[in-house]
């Protein structure tokens, strides 16, 4: 009989302990970047003209690398809500897609370069949160724009 017991006790610990474990590998992650890298398969930056209603399509990322590079791009959040305005006048952006057939975007990041208000805005379901820009982010937006500058005047 104590040999039914111990068994049953180690069976029913060894089930939920492999319970436990698959659970937590299917639980979504806590971090709002993590989730947006996990369903981001594909990227998109865009430049906006300065004068007429039209974007440019410079660069496009469709490896897990160069997502995380992206939004490796995304500093500190920040708390200042003056920035927070919609129709502010944005530089340039990023959609990221699940696919490159571009129908599901996971989310936008709206970026300016210079001013009080430089940095990222992540853009998801009406909600926005803006974060600072890193350096290697500013390098990267700034290397892009200067080889495409011409076509945007």
């Amino acid at each position: 009989m104590k040999a039914v017991i111990l068994l049953s006790c180690f069976a029913w610990s060894y089930f939920n302990y492999s319970y436990d474990t698959d659970c937590h590998q299917k639980q979504p992650p806590d971090n709002l970047l993590d989730s947006i890298r996990i369903e981001s398969h594909t990227a998109w930056v865009l430049f906006h003209h300065p004068k007429q209603k039209k974007s440019l399509v410079c660069h496009q990322v469709n490896t897990r690398e160069g997502i995380d590079s992206l939004l490796n791009y995304l500093g500190t959040p920040l708390n200042d809500t003056t920035c927070l305005r919609r129709g502010f006048n944005h530089f340039g952006q990023i959609d990221l897609y699940r696919d490159s057939t571009r129908k599901e975007r996971v989310a936008q990041i709206h970026f300016i370069l210079k001013g009080n208000c430089a940095g990222f805005y992540l853009e998801i379901k009406k909600q926005i949160s803006y974060y600072r820009m890193t350096p290697e982010g500013l390098s990267f937006i700034s290397a892009l724009f200067n080889k495409h500058k011409k076509s945007l005047q």
